[in-house]
């Protein structure tokens, strides 16, 4: 059995797959597989991908069915101890795979969470905890939750490794989601794990704004694929009777600017507040449902009150966010 398996679900990316694959074939050992799930790719991801084949990369082609279809055939091809899903458009650190190995070896747990880097433009934030720390039982991690994710991130699954044999047993498949499928598929797997063990190293960088993101298109589903985290995450906190007020604070705030950039998204070319004030007042309803199944005792104060509450100066923002990244694409 391999010990580190990495899973790379590959849809239009054939601008960006070659450096990935590069950093990664450099970095492959005995003890790793990789496998490149082509998702039905109209550009020339496959062919790409297909280079690396003789450097001990697998590439599987399906018709084009979604990340978590994909994903789920990466599972399901996988024979490796742990399992690293990796996105096509970003970049792993040079010395990502010996870092992990050790720390499999090192510190055996059910999960590893490490540091990221974000790249936007010529902007480089990095998000990692200051010190290793090891988690022994549930019940540890979910007392200290709102603190471990309070600088690391918990929505998405590239900071994570995650143990291949807790997903075959639980049946831990994703959901077909268009917007949230990692944080509901995580939250679905912290309930099942044990052992943690948080590392101050950066082992990926994510790079926003890439050829594939959907940031700028609208999502019909964004209602369904929230309620979806949201009940996720209430039922961690149900059966591990965990208190993260913090956390449901941050995606209270998030899921708003997401509602108010998803409206934006929705808007003619021509944007103006007056059509946008209208979208959200017909969509309001949807959006107070979806706000109530996030649950918990919460407070939003500060900025994201202020936001939340006046559909103007979300419109303010994510116009002035939409210029600068425009701006910097240039």
């Amino acid at each position: 059995m391999k010990r580190l398996g990495i899973i790379i679900p590959a849809y239009n990316t054939g601008e960006n797959i070659r450096s990935l694959l590069q950093r990664i074939s450099d970095q492959v050992t005995d003890e790793v597989e990789v496998i490149v799930v082509d998702d039905g790719s109209k550009d020339n991801t496959l062919e790409e991908a297909r280079r690396f084949e003789k450097n001990g990369i697998t590439v599987i082609h399906q018709e084009n069915q979604g990340v978590g279809p994909a994903r789920n055939r990466g599972i399901e091809e996988s024979s490796a101890e742990y399992i690293w899903f990796v996105d096509a458009d970003d970049v792993i650190a040079p010395n990502a795979i010996e870092v992990l190995l050790e720390a499999i070896l090192q510190h055996p747990s059910d999960c590893y969470l490490f540091g990221v880097e974000r790249i936007f433009g010529k902007e480089h934030l990095v998000l990692a905890n200051s010190e290793n720390c090891q988690y022994l039982s549930g019940e540890q991690i979910s007392k200290n939750f709102d603190d471990i994710f309070s600088v690391n991130l918990l929505n998405p699954l590239w900071n994570k490794l995650l143990k291949r044999e807790i997903i075959i047993k639980n049946e831990l498949r994703f959901k077909n989601l268009r917007s949230g499928q990692d944080a509901e598929f995580g939250i679905r797997y912290f309930t099942y794990i044990h052992t943690l063990y948080v590392m101050t190293n950066v082992l990926y960088i994510y790079v926003l704004m890439s050829s594939s993101s959907s940031s700028h298109k609208f999502q019909k589903t964004y209602f369904v694929d929230h309620e979806a985290m949201f009940k996720a995450l209430n039922a961690y906190c149900d059966l591990h009777s965990a208190s993260i007020s913090r956390l449901r604070a941050r995606w209270a705030h998030e899921a708003t600017m997401g509602f108010y950039k998803n409206i934006y998204n929705s808007l003619p070319p021509k944007k103006n507040f007056a059509t946008f004030k209208h979208r959200v007042r017909q969509y309001d309803t949807q959006y107070q449902h979806m706000m109530k199944q996030l649950g918990g005792d919460y407070r939003v104060t500060g900025i994201s009150a202020l936001v939340q509450s006046n559909p103007w100066l979300a419109y303010l923002l994510i116009n002035l966010k939409v210029r600068i990244a425009e701006s910097k694409k240039q």
